[in-house]
């Protein structure tokens, strides 16, 4: 892949992601090796911004001596630039809270030009050094709840201070992040964590044309609404959104991910893993325009040829997590005759692995199935086994699958969302079995054992030529035209507001309808864009929908919604479906917004409602007015 020809969109590139850790599995080695092909393809810098506080300072050189991190990518860590970077560096960090001079700061734990806290007003804090020999003080309430916490650069000036107790001090309420420089002025404030991550990209960033890829869940929806011109900001899906992907709770999101999923408009780009992940997306309305399928990347394909498998060896490399099910694939191999059966050797770490090495003794498979603890070569492990097992309750796309193909080790999964139908051809390059039956697994495994030869070795190579359909070429090529066109797509980055107010409900056929009147403004311009004349306010938005969130539930969904011109702005017509009223429980509350895709750019409006316009009785749901006058929906029993 060393061409001349550029492949990848003009500009910096970035990838975000929380950590490295010392052990990493499946999203952490996606993310290496993408920056590491990308880095190739195109013979340039790729960045990898890493935002955790406890990133080990030589965590950059053992990855490029184990030979993880390619040549041209580089590691980067928040806490490390603002510990390095100079004057003129910190001055980037651009606050949002108004602070001129730096004097009598909210949320500062000392006054201007002390370098060390106030020992009096903070003597309840308690001071640890980290791993990496940086101070690091804290101070708690009675109860053990974070108060306030400061960082220390390594020469003992205070860095930042993180204060959560700016309303009242001693009760937790209202948050401050201060940034000091070496003498200890104040360089800047801001309310919020997410407001200081996103300060620290416009730093990184220094106003250059810029591609940003967030891969973890936590940081993803910390960055989903950092819009700016000259940033592409994408948002990799390596997992599917709901709580339960096989229905067992419809419309009920996985919890870690609901930030991502309730904001998936505000992204530039949103790529999934496979074309069924996506297709649920836009067929639930979860997602608009901005979605598009990019494949995880395999490692090197192994050429076939010789090799000495023994055809009875399987191996996993799995979390030992109950989302896996290993125990199935125990189960599995405890169901086939002992004298003839496979052996599985399962790699990985987790916390069910007590539990299972309970089980290999209850079924007196010790000598049969072996946990062997992490692998830092799974590769090398795949081209030495015959078969390899997926048990999961679901997938986000299955790299396992991938790196097992790619090495010419036969796959026998589950067939379960997402991933192993995509990949794995029933009885061609691999087995797909009914998700769940554990006598099925067991009976392809037999199969897979006792193939003949010949036909294993036919197998063998259709599984690793359908490998190399995802190998790292056709992977950058697919990346390329995805950050191209979303970088055609991308509007002005604005920020619009606007009003939603309840006008009246009635019972449908369908649900609950809903006439809502919705006014939009234009909005000021964002970091980095260009404010809107008046006579450029919005007229016609490209989308309309109505919306509800579940007040404690992560019940979350969306339905287009009719909408036409009025006098003050919209009336939009919107139903809240009956399907939704029937899987919710009992006394559960959503609240009702209004989204509008105006011109690239989504505004979410809660719905305001006057108990005047309420309807006194509907089937199965009771609109109520919240103490702040917004409009939500009490779930009671459907007649």
């Amino acid at each position: 892949m060393n061409r001349r020809e550029q492949i990848l969109p003009e500009g910096r590139l970035y990838i975000l992601t929380w950590n490295l850790p010392r052990t990493f599995g499946g999203m952490t080695g996606v993310v290496l090796h993408r920056a590491a092909e990308f880095a190739r393809a195109d013979r340039r810098r790729v960045e990898i911004l890493t935002m955790t506080p406890d990133l080990h300072p030589a965590r950059a050189l053992q990855l490029r001596v184990q030979g993880h991190l390619g040549r041209g990518v580089r590691v980067r860590n928040l806490w490390r630039d603002l510990r390095s970077w100079g004057p003129a560096e910190l001055a980037e960090m651009r606050g949002t809270v108004e602070c001129p001079d730096g004097r009598d700061a909210p949320g500062s734990p000392q006054p201007r030009g002390s370098p060390q806290p106030d020992a009096e007003a903070d003597s309840d804090m308690s001071t640890r050094t980290s791993r990496h020999g940086i101070a690091v003080q804290r101070r708690l309430d009675d109860g053990g709840a974070l108060l306030q916490e400061d960082r220390f650069r390594r020469d003992g000036t205070l860095l930042l201070s993180d204060r959560r107790d700016v309303r009242r001090r001693g009760q937790p309420g209202g948050r401050r992040l201060t940034l000091f420089a070496r003498d200890g002025e104040v360089l800047a404030q801001w309310r919020s964590e997410r407001e200081f991550w996103h300060a620290y990209l416009d730093a990184v960033t220094c106003g250059e044309t810029s591609t940003v890829i967030s891969d973890h869940t936590a940081v993803g929806g910390m960055v989903h609404d950092y819009r700016r011109d000259g940033v592409l900001m994408v948002q990799v899906l390596h997992n599917p959104h709901l709580k339960d992907p096989s229905g067992g709770a419809p419309g009920v999101l996985n919890r870690g991910k609901a930030p991502i999923i309730t904001h998936l408009d505000s992204y530039d780009l949103v790529t999934t893993l496979t074309e069924e992940h996506r297709r649920d997306l836009l067929d639930d309305s979860l997602a608009a325009d901005n979605v598009m399928t990019v494949s995880n990347m395999v490692r090197p394909v192994f050429r076939p040829g010789k090799i000495d498998r023994d055809p009875r060896r399987g191996v996993m490399a799995v979390r030992l997590a109950g989302q896996k099910r290993v125990d199935h694939a125990v189960r599995a191999l405890a169901r086939l005759d002992e004298a003839s059966s496979p052996f599985l050797d399962i790699f990985g770490t987790g916390a069910e692995e007590q539990t299972l090495r309970k089980l290999l003794t209850d079924l007196a498979l010790e000598g049969r199935v072996a946990l062997r603890g992490h692998s830092g070569n799974m590769p090398r492990e795949f081209r030495r086994a015959s078969f390899s097992v997926l048990s999961s309750r679901y997938e986000g796309q299955g790299l396992v699958l991938m790196e097992s193909m790619a090495a010419g080790c036969i796959p026998v999964a589950y067939d379960i969302s997402y991933g192993p139908s995509s990949l794995v051809d029933d009885g061609v390059t691999g087995f797909l079995v009914p998700d769940g039956d554990i006598g099925a697994l067991a009976e392809a495994i037999r199969r897979v054992t006792t193939l003949d030869p010949a036909a294993l070795a036919r197998m063998r190579r259709a599984a690793i030529a359908r490998a190399r359909e995802f190998a790292a070429e056709a992977g950058v090529r697919a990346w390329a035209d995805a950050l191209r066109e979303a970088w055609r797509s991308k509007g002005p980055a604005r920020c619009p507001d606007g009003t939603a107010r309840l006008i009246g409900a009635e019972q449908s056929r369908s649900g609950v309808e809903l006439e809502v009147g919705v006014e939009i403004a234009e909005g000021e311009a964002l970091p980095g864009g260009e404010a809107a004349s008046e006579a450029e306010a919005v007229e016609g938005p490209e989308r309309v929908l109505l919306t509800w969130l579940g007040r404690s539930s992560q019940r979350y969904g969306r339905a287009p919604a009719h909408w036409q011109p009025s006098e003050r702005g919209l009336l939009v017509r919107g139903t809240l479906p009956d399907a939704v009223l029937d899987q919710a429980e009992a006394g559960e509350m959503l609240d009702l917004y209004v989204d509008v895709l105006a011109d690239g750019n989504p505004v979410r409006l809660r719905i305001a409602a006057d108990r005047a316009v309420l309807p006194d009785h509907l089937d199965g749901i009771e609109l109520c007015s919240t103490n702040h006058g917004n409009l939500s929906a009490r779930i009671g029993k459907r007649g």
